[in-house]
């Protein structure tokens, strides 16, 4: 059994739409058996004709001051509360009817640690059909120190784990300097404090960045695992790694087998984002890399038994113990 932890469905204001079906698609060309999915860092939905983003945000001097919905015609709409529900509802919805007991899906909710009303997060968390909630800093624009202390209580009860983004960028090339700052903030050793400090389950995306200290942790705690994909792409895109252009020429995959114990990585696709920089195409080709780097007990751990034993609302999902019984 192959288990994506971590993929997109709907349309992304920077990067376009992810419909379900392609999604379905492309696990077949993988081999996914079973799938997470959740929506994109900037997701917009169609209204009245329009396609309209529900949540960007702008900043003064580093300190983020407005979050606001922007519709196709450039117009801005403040928002203060519960900016992804609609977003959530539409494509839990999507999500549902095409899983299936020949490949079950699950939706998992998109989450903003400061806009989000308790009752909506606790409203989320008590259904059993969510086996977690996404958290895309960078995208929603906050951070682990915003997250408020309430919404961490929430958290702590439920014990849903949290699927986390975390990024590094290198100051010297690319994006302009706000946007470099920002994606910092995002840093993988920042969460993991998070995650530690407040006794909460979660999941490390991007390999961790590969950031050593990040990974020692990541090995001594139960509660945390790290997210491997888009492999291709982190391996070619050494700003994004929090380490040397000379160490990621060992390869990501390779670093991440020497590194970090396998009962902790999680495989995860990420489409849209699994782009082969050679071809500029979709990425199918992620298993026969993993089988390239693990044994068979590891890749089994990595691409299916840590996510089930990780996520036990999945363990526990009808259509999930279906296809079980079915396939196996």
């Amino acid at each position: 059994m192959i288990i994506d932890t971590h993929s997109h469905v709907g349309i992304d204001y920077y990067g376009g739409e992810m419909p379900v079906e392609e999604y379905q698609k492309v696990a077949q060309q993988i081999g996914v058996d079973v799938g997470f999915l959740m929506p994109p860092p900037w997701p917009c939905i169609r209204e009245n004709d329009q396609v309209n983003a529900q949540l960007l945000w702008e900043h003064d001097n580093y300190v983020i001051n407005h979050y606001f919905k922007l519709q196709s015609n450039n117009q801005k709409k403040a928002i203060s509360v519960n900016p992804y529900r609609k977003i959530n509802d539409y494509y839990f919805s999507i999500v549902e009817n095409a899983s299936s007991i020949d490949r079950p899906l699950f939706f998992v909710p998109l989450i903003h640690g400061v806009l989000d009303t308790a009752e909506y997060l606790e409203e989320l968390l008590r259904n059993p059909k969510i086996i977690a909630v996404k958290i895309h800093g960078f995208g929603s624009g906050f951070f682990a120190e915003d997250i408020r202390s309430d919404l961490i209580e929430l958290m702590r009860y439920y014990q849903v784990p949290l699927i986390i983004h975390t990024s590094v960028y290198n100051y010297n090339v690319g994006y302009g300097k706000d946007t470099k700052y920002f994606r910092n903030k995002c840093h993988p050793l920042n969460w993991a404090k998070f995650l530690i400090g407040n006794q909460l389950k979660g999941v490390l995306n991007h390999g961790a960045a590969l950031n050593e200290e990040t990974i020692e942790l990541v090995n001594k705690h139960d509660n945390l695992m790290i997210g491997i994909g888009p492999d291709a792409d982190l391996n070619n895109d050494y700003y994004k790694m929090d380490i040397s252009k000379q160490q990621l020429r060992k390869g990501y995959l390779p670093l991440l087998k020497k590194n970090v114990d396998p009962n902790k990585l999680l495989f995860d696709v990420d489409y849209k984002w699994n782009i082969d920089p050679d071809s500029n195409q979709l990425d199918v080709n992620q298993l026969s890399r993993l089988m390239s780097i693990w044994n068979d007990d590891e890749f089994s751990l990595i691409t299916c038994q840590n996510a089930r034993s990780f996520y036990p609302r999945m363990e526990n999902n009808a259509t999930f113990k279906q296809y079980v019984k079915k396939k196996y």
